[in-house]
C-alpha cells in the first residue's frame, strides 16, 4: 500500500542522513514532493521526513505545518490528503492524530518491526479514507455491515478498518489519550522458545479428568447431528418391517420410510483470554490446560474456534504516561496504557498449528493490566465477521477491568463503566456472550456468567459453559 512504502521511504532516508553526513545533503537537496510515490502519500512522506530530522531545502510537498505553495500555517495533513483524494475528510483522522503517531514512529526507526506496528493503524486507515470507507461511524455492533466482509489477512494480525481502538471511544463517554502504542499480532510475532519449555509442563499434568469432561462435551454435540427416520409414509424407502401391511383386504400403503439429518446451524466459539498478572499462577495453568483439549474437541465435533488474549504493554515504564505528562497532564485523559491484543489463534488455522502459541499464555511476565472493555469490542467484532451462524464469545477473566495509571487519573469507573457500555452493545447482536471469573465474581458484569472458585473447577465449568452455549444457540 502507498502509505507504508512513503513512511518505510521516510525512515531509510533519515537513518542513513544519520550516519552519512553526505548523503544527508544529497536528501535535502531533493524535491519534497516525494517523486516516484503515489501523489496522495507524498504530504505523508514529508511530513514524517521533516518531523524524523530531515527536513528539506525546499519544501514543495504538503506537510502538518503547511507547505511552500503557501498554504496557511497550521493546516493539517489531512485536509491535504482529502484534497488530493478529492473528496472531504470524514475519516476521523485529524493532523493531531497523524502527528502523535509519526512523533511514536520516530522512536522506532532503527527497529522495522516496531516500527511497523506503531504505523500500522495509522496506514490500515488512511487506507479505509482512501477507498471511501468511513472509519468514523460510531462504535456500534451491526451485523449487516461487516457480516462476511473480513479483511484479507486481518485473522492472522492487526485490526481490521473497523477495528481499531480509535473507534472504541465511541461507546459511552470513554476516552484514549494515545493509541500509538496499541499492539494486535499473532502469538507467533511473540513467542520464545522457552514457552515451549511451559508448554511442556502444562503437557505434564494430570489431563484425565477433562478429558473425561471433554467426551461428555463430545457427546452432547454429536447427539445434535444424529439421523433420525420418519416412519409410516406413502413415499420413500421400504420399511422391511412394515410388509405384512400390505397383505389383506385393506392394504396400508404407508409401508415407507425417510432418513433425514438433524441439521444444526454452523457455530463459532471465541475464548478471550485474560493473559494480565494478576491471571498468574496454577489456575493460569489449569486454564490453559482445559483451553486446550477444549479447542481440540470443538474442532473434532465441527465447531470453528478463535482463541484471543489481551492484556496491556507496560508497567512503570509506560510511554503513553510520558506523553500525557509532557503534555502537561490535561484532566480526564482517558485510557492511559497501550493495548496488547494477541490472537492465540485464528479461527481458519487448525490447532495443530496453533497449539504451540498456548505456551504464550503461560509466560509470567508477559501480562500487565486488563482493560476488558475494549478488548471485548475487538473479540467481538472479529466474531462478527464469521459467516457462521451462530456465534459465541466466551470471556475468561479475573473478575474486573483495571489499570493503574488510568484509574489515578480519569473517574474511579471509567474502565468497568466502558464494560458495561460495551457488554451491552454487544448483547444486542447475535453473539451469545458469557464471563467466566476466575476466583471472582463477574456477574455484576455478565447476564450469563459463572466464577471458578478453586483452580480444579476450571475445566468443568469452562465446558458446561461451552455445551449450554452451543445447545441454547441452536435454538430459533
Amino acid at each position: 500500500m502507498p502509505w507504508y512504502t512513503a513512511l518505510e521511504r521516510a525512515r531509510v532516508e533519515c537513518l542513513a542522513a544519520r550516519e552519512l553526513p553526505g548523503v544527508a545533503r544529497n536528501l535535502k537537496a531533493l524535491p519534497g514532493d516525494g517523486l516516484g510515490l503515489a501523489s496522495a502519500a507524498r504530504p505523508l512522506y514529508s511530513s514524517a521526513r521533516t518531523l524524523w530530522g530531515l527536513s528539506f531545502d525546499s519544501l514543495q510537498g504538503g506537510s502538518l505545518e503547511g507547505s511552500a505553495s503557501g498554504a496557511s500555517e497550521g493546516r493539517g495533513l489531512i485536509n491535504t490528503l482529502s484534497r488530493l483524494m478529492g473528496r472531504e475528510s470524514n475519516s476521523g483522522l485529524g493532523s493531531a492524530r497523524v502527528r502523535e503517531v509519526l512523533d511514536a514512529a520516530g522512536q522506532y526507526l532503527d527497529n522495522e518491526i516496531s516500527f511497523a506496528r506503531v504505523v500500522r493503524p495509522l496506514v490500515v486507515q488512511l487506507e479505509g479514507s482512501e477507498k471511501g470507507l468511513d472509519t468514523a461511524d460510531p462504535a456500534v455492533f451491526e451485523q449487516g455491515d461487516v457480516e462476511g466482509n473480513a479483511t484479507e489477512g486481518e485473522d492472522e494480525a492487526g485490526y481490521g478498518p473497523d477495528q481499531g481502538p480509535e473507534r472504541h471511544s465511541r461507546i459511552g463517554n470513554y476516552a484514549i489519550f494515545r493509541t500509538a502504542w496499541d499492539e494486535c499480532e499473532a502469538a507467533r510475532v511473540w513467542h520464545k522458545p522457552a514457552d515451549a519449555e511451559a508448554l511442556r509442563a502444562l503437557n505434564a499434568l494430570d489431563r484425565r479428568r477433562v478429558q473425561k469432561l471433554a467426551h461428555e462435551l463430545q457427546r452432547r454435540l454429536l447427539v445434535q447431528r444424529l439421523r433420525h427416520w420418519d416412519f409410516e409414509l406413502e413415499e420413500g424407502m421400504l420399511d422391511s418391517r412394515r410388509l405384512a401391511a400390505l397383505v389383506g383386504e385393506r392394504p396400508d400403503h404407508r409401508v415407507f420410510k425417510f432418513e433425514r439429518e438433524a441439521r444444526i446451524p454452523e457455530a463459532c466459539v471465541t475464548l478471550l483470554v485474560d493473559q494480565s498478572g494478576s491471571m498468574r499462577g496454577s489456575s493460569h495453568l489449569l486454564a490453559a490446560q482445559a483451553i486446550d483439549i477444549a479447542v481440540h474437541t470443538l474442532e473434532v465435533c465441527g465447531v470453528v474456534v478463535e482463541v484471543l488474549g489481551y492484556t496491556t504493554s507496560y508497567g512503570v515504564d509506560n510511554p503513553v504516561v510520558e506523553s500525557w505528562q509532557k503534555a502537561g497532564r490535561p484532566a480526564q485523559p482517558g485510557r492511559l496504557n497501550a493495548l496488547r491484543h494477541i490472537i492465540l489463534k485464528a479461527a481458519q488455522q487448525p490447532w495443530r498449528v496453533a497449539h504451540r502459541h498456548l505456551g504464550l499464555l503461560l509466560r509470567p511476565d508477559f501480562g500487565h493490566e486488563n482493560i476488558d472493555g475494549e478488548s471485548l469490542y475487538w473479540a467481538a467484532r472479529r466474531l462478527l465477521t464469521r459467516p457462521e451462524q451462530r456465534k459465541i464469545l466466551v470471556v475468561i477473566s479475573d473478575g474486573s477491568p483495571y489499570d493503574e495509571a488510568t484509574v489515578q487519573s480519569n473517574d474511579a469507573g471509567i474502565l468497568t463503566d466502558h464494560l458495561r457500555a460495551v457488554i451491552h452493545a454487544i448483547e444486542q447482536t447475535p453473539i451469545h456472550l458469557v464471563g467466566i471469573g476466575t476466583g471472582r465474581e463477574v456477574g455484576r458484569y455478565y447476564r450469563n456468567a459463572a466464577t471458578v472458585r478453586r483452580g480444579d473447577m476450571i475445566g468443568s465449568i469452562l465446558f458446561s459453559v461451552l455445551g449450554d452455549s452451543l445447545d441454547q444457540s441452536a435454538v430459533p
